[in-house]
């Protein structure tokens, strides 16, 4: 079976309202998927994930541009609620989160752990 099991931001500085996102992680052999969102500080604001069909350069995700909000993929997240965002079956190739802080300071950290076919 082929996991994902990567850290995609790690105590990054966020501050509002200057938003930060995760490096595109490809999602096309991955039948679930979930990302950890967990802010520290005084921080607040929208936690969500975008896909992408693009084809892409490079495994990196080199190329892709163009992106669209997954609907039913968004949290608030704040200290001391940490998030968690389940997808089963996706139908893209490519997935990010995108965190906009609304008020404060502080940092982001995101976890993203996958499973998928026989690799």
């Amino acid at each position: 079976m082929r996991n994902v099991d990567a850290t995609l931001l790690n105590l990054v500085s966020v501050t509002s309202p200057t938003a930060v996102q995760t490096a595109p992680m490809i999602v096309d052999q991955i039948i679930a998927y979930a990302f950890h969102g967990i802010v520290t500080g005084t921080v607040t604001g929208t936690f969500i994930l975008q896909a992408s069909c693009d084809s892409g350069r490079t495994p990196r995700g080199d190329g892709v541009t163009n992106w669209v909000d997954i609907a039913g993929a968004t949290a608030t997240l704040a200290l001391a609620t940490p998030v968690m965002i389940n997808v089963q079956n996706p139908g893209y190739k490519w997935v990010r989160a995108v965190y906009t802080p609304s008020a404060g300071t502080g940092t982001i950290s995101v976890r993203m752990t996958g499973k998928g076919d026989a690799a």
